[in-house]
């Protein structure tokens, strides 16, 4: 009983400086058992571990606080704004260069296109003290001049002239409206002087119509087949798919005469473009090239520009003040 009563007290003080020790130890060494039962009865599934223990008690922690993280991150909250950036500085242009921009921007550009007409039919263009030639430049809103080129002249020549601004539309190059408005008064039939200035008279639909344009050569080039070098002649296949393309979208036959044909009131550097077939189709194979020789997109040389080669009312610009004292003896 002595043996055992030391023995107990040995023990019992062993076990007083191991708890001091190690607290966390004597705890699970001695209160297991009531902690396992008591994680029983509320129907918990832990395990108590100790805090010094490396696999358990730190990698267990770790994932713990894991994930507690995860979740608190899945939790959707609203992103804040980005800040916007801060616009960039705009300078001011300088005022000369604004004003070269306004004024090359407001700047029209003048067109011509050239339409021949029998001679016979020079008197029904112009009209009656030129009643007729003047209410076709205010319905279309173009020059219309038809030049003096003799009376021995087997043909005249009407010079049609449209100022289009640079920003319109190609559709709206006017000219061309106002050239098939000429073509169409010097086709008319059974037309006497006096006639209603906008009667186009007989115009039977079986009968064959032509019509016959001046071209500058480098307009040609261009409108037919943009060339290689710029201004190298065409090929012949050019033109002759070009006019393919006409004669399947209008019905008019279009063929280029050669230039020994060139008439006496052409210019050096024309050719006659000729188109025939039905009315309707002459006037759309008319409307379909003339929008290709707009001078937006497709000028001239200059050394075969009418504009700069003709000397006539609603062709030149300034034609009367240039003329000074010859006009009227003023």
């Amino acid at each position: 009983g002595s043996g055992e009563g030391a023995g107990g007290g040995e023990g019992g003080e062993a076990l007083d400086a191991r708890q001091a020790d190690h607290p966390a130890k004597a705890v699970a060494a001695g209160d297991g058992e009531g902690d396992e039962a008591a994680l029983k009865e509320d129907g918990g599934d832990a395990t108590l571990v100790a805090e010094d223990d490396p696999v358990q008690g730190g990698e267990n922690v770790d994932d713990e606080k894991t994930l507690l993280k995860e979740e608190v991150e899945e939790v959707p909250r609203e992103e804040e704004a980005a800040p916007a950036p801060a616009p960039a500085p705009v300078l001011a242009p300088a005022p000369a260069l604004v004003a070269v921009k306004r004024e090359a921007r407001d700047e029209k550009v003048k067109s011509a296109l050239r339409l021949m007409i029998p001679a016979g039919k020079a008197g029904y263009m112009i009209g009656p003290k030129g009643s007729v030639v003047k209410h076709l430049r205010d319905a279309c809103g173009c020059g219309i001049h038809v030049q003096d080129n003799g009376r021995t002249a087997d043909e005249r020549v009407v010079v049609v002239t449209s100022l289009d601004s640079p920003d319109a539309p190609a559709s709206a190059f006017i000219a061309r409206s106002a050239l098939v408005r000429c073509y169409l008064r010097a086709t008319e039939q059974a037309l006497t002087l006096d006639a209603p200035l906008d009667s186009q008279g007989a115009r039977p639909a079986t009968q064959s119509y032509s019509a016959r344009i001046l071209v500058a050569q480098s307009q040609i080039e261009a409108a037919t087949k943009p060339a290689i070098p710029p201004h190298a002649p065409p090929a012949a296949d050019d033109i002759s798919a070009y006019a393919a393309e006409v004669l399947a979208a209008t019905g008019a036959e279009m063929t280029l005469a050669p230039s020994a044909e060139r008439p006496p009131s052409a210019l050096p550097a024309d050719r006659v473009v000729q188109f025939t077939g039905s009315d309707d189709a002459v006037r759309s194979a008319l409307d379909l090239f003339c929008a290709r020789l707009d001078y937006r997109v497709n000028p001239p040389l200059e050394s075969e520009d009418p504009l700069l080669l003709i000397k006539a009312p609603d062709v030149t610009t300034d034609y009367f003040k240039d003329r000074g004292p010859q006009r009227g003896g003023t």
